[in-house]
């Protein structure tokens, strides 16, 4: 399942955690765009960011001018900024998976559908003050969301993690796995989005429950199966 998202409401998720401050970080995860150039700027699928003054963020989303896929890491502070684009244009009412993987300052690639990789190796730091903010289907900073940035469509099985996943994990995500499959001591946060609950539950096991603003609602999920458990083996008797 997955939850459905209108940035004219807006509608998103948020909590008062922040997923990314520091190196090594993954953020993976599931998108359906209705509408990827026409409506809004930049529409926005997960972002990392903080309620003071400046713009630290980590967020991934649609390039309105150009119909990609986009990974961005700004630090408003000194080292500016890094945007990287898989280069397929992304397609209306599509299922895609994205994943970006940042094992340090100097290296970082972001994937579309468990390829189409692109690296960067531009020097770019993240602050501990991106611990404070996480929203799922528009874009924060600097105090609050940014209207026109919702996103238009359905988003599902967002994941965080305190690792960088290698291609090969990735590309299993791709494929159908679970999150939980892949890593599961490494995260930061995981939720699945199935729309059954509100608050949005966590089910990493930190209890970073998200909010739900504008009433998202229930829809049909991405190429996940249906038979893949959320709980490790370990706890299914």
């Amino acid at each position: 399942m997955a939850r459905k998202f209108v940035n004219a409401t807006p509608s998103y998720l948020t909590s008062s955690f922040g997923a990314i401050n520091s190196y090594p970080f993954t953020i993976m995860g599931w998108f359906n765009s209705t509408n990827p150039t026409g409506i809004g700027t930049n529409p926005t699928i997960v972002a990392c960011g903080h309620t003071s003054s400046n713009a630290d963020t980590v967020t991934v989303g649609i390039l309105t001018s150009t119909g990609k896929l986009f990974s961005l890491l700004y630090d408003d502070n000194a080292s500016g900024y890094d945007l990287q684009q898989p280069t397929p244009v992304i397609s209306a009412n599509t299922w895609y998976s994205f994943a970006f993987s940042a094992f340090s300052a100097t290296n970082r690639t972001t994937y579309l559908n468990g390829g189409n990789a692109v690296n960067s190796s531009a020097g770019v730091s993240i602050s501990s003050s991106l611990n404070t903010t996480t929203t799922i289907g528009i874009y924060n900073a600097s105090g609050g969301v940014l209207a026109g940035t919702g996103f238009d469509g359905q988003i599902a099985e967002v994941c965080f993690w305190n690792a960088a996943l290698t291609a090969g994990e990735v590309g299993a995500f791709n494929l159908g796995r679970r999150a939980k499959e892949i890593r599961p001591e490494s995260f930061a946060g995981w939720y699945p989005i199935d729309g059954l609950a509100s608050p949005e539950p966590d089910y990493s096991g930190n209890a970073r429950n998200m909010t739900l603003i504008g009433a998202p609602a229930q829809a049909n999920g991405p190429p996940i199966s249906v038979f893949t458990r959320r709980q490790p083996l370990s706890t299914i008797s």
